[in-house]
């Protein structure tokens, strides 16, 4: 996260204000202080949103419908809220999860794309988050959100409680709300000028 993702958060929410945006900078101008500050020391004993877990299937549907199957890292989209339990029972049946990728092998077929892995690591790419090495691993990663998928979550809860799945990591409170900038960015930035929407009319019949 560098200057260029504070300057794009700004150009995509003007509201931010001048002082909110010169304390996220100070914040993350280091890149050392802004590989530390992620995740959290030791995760969260309940699934939380943003939650990193290890070697959970991923289902992608390829060129003509063809399904990929593949057992990734992942981190979890889904509001805390929607994770926790009413009487046994998660208020959210499925959970939506995007899968890790190594960052050295996901940067292969860009080798000879200029400057595509510096926007990549300052985060300015609106579909990829780049991530630092999560605790206990070694390499950092790309979070795809373009690769949204969904997968129940009772399995995700069990799998965790009976040592089946196990969680990573959970991201701090500066790495919880980097993470939500991240994926308003991505949601819900300004559509491009050849969107062309019908005004809204209404009947006050």
């Amino acid at each position: 996260m560098t200057k260029s993702f504070v300057d794009l958060m700004r150009e995509t929410f003007p509201n931010i204000s001048p002082e909110t945006g010169t304390k996220l900078y100070q914040l993350i101008r280091k890149k050392d202080r802004y590989l530390n500050w992620l995740f959290a020391t030791s995760a969260l004993e309940h699934l939380s949103q943003g939650d990193v877990l290890e070697e959970v299937p991923v289902l992608v549907l390829k060129d003509e419908g063809k399904a990929l199957k593949q057992k990734l890292p992942v981190m979890v989209l889904n509001n805390t809220c929607d994770l926790q339990q009413d009487n046994g029972t998660p208020r959210s049946k499925y959970t939506s999860i995007v899968p890790l990728l190594p960052c050295n092998q996901y940067l292969e077929p860009f080798k000879d794309k200029p400057n595509y892995e510096l926007d990549l690591k300052e985060n300015v790419i609106t579909s990829k988050f780049y991530i630092s090495a999560p605790p206990g691993y070694k390499r950092d990663y790309v979070v795809d959100l373009s690769l949204i998928c969904s997968i129940d979550t009772q399995y995700l809860q069990k799998g965790i409680q009976q040592g089946i799945l196990k969680k990573i990591a959970s991201l701090s409170e500066n790495g919880y709300y980097y993470f939500l900038a991240k994926l308003t960015l991505h949601l819900m930035r300004s559509e491009s000028d050849e969107a062309k929407r019908e005004d809204l009319i209404i009947n006050n019949n």
